[in-house]
């Protein structure tokens, strides 16, 4: 399977298109939320830089919306860090599940 780059899903870089980025990006759209969210993330994913994370969280708080979050410094396994078999893995699964059943009935 090939995966489309940046320039194939939208048309352009982010500097030539940036009205189309910013339209995409859930920065900009944080206001919106109306559910509890959670986010985890690491700093050493490549897929999702923890500077990206870092302004949802800040536009999340800046909109006073309801969320939980925690950045695991170097977790292994990067991107897929909780969806593999460590120690660090089950514990952001748990708190995966415990966030649920605290909001889903």
């Amino acid at each position: 399977m090939r995966l489309e780059s940046p320039e194939e899903f939208i048309g352009r870089q982010p500097e030539d298109n940036v009205m189309e980025y910013r339209r995409r990006s859930p920065v900009f759209h944080a206001a919106k939320l109306r559910t509890p969210l959670l986010i985890h993330t690491t700093t050493n994913d490549e897929d999702v830089h923890v500077l990206e994370v870092e302004h949802m969280i800040a536009a999340l708080k800046a909109a006073g919306k309801q969320f939980e979050y925690k950045i695991y410094q170097n977790a292994p396994g990067a991107h897929r860090f909780n969806r593999i078999d460590t120690k660090l893995a089950k514990e952001s699964r748990k708190e995966m599940w415990d966030f649920l059943a605290r909001y889903l009935k």
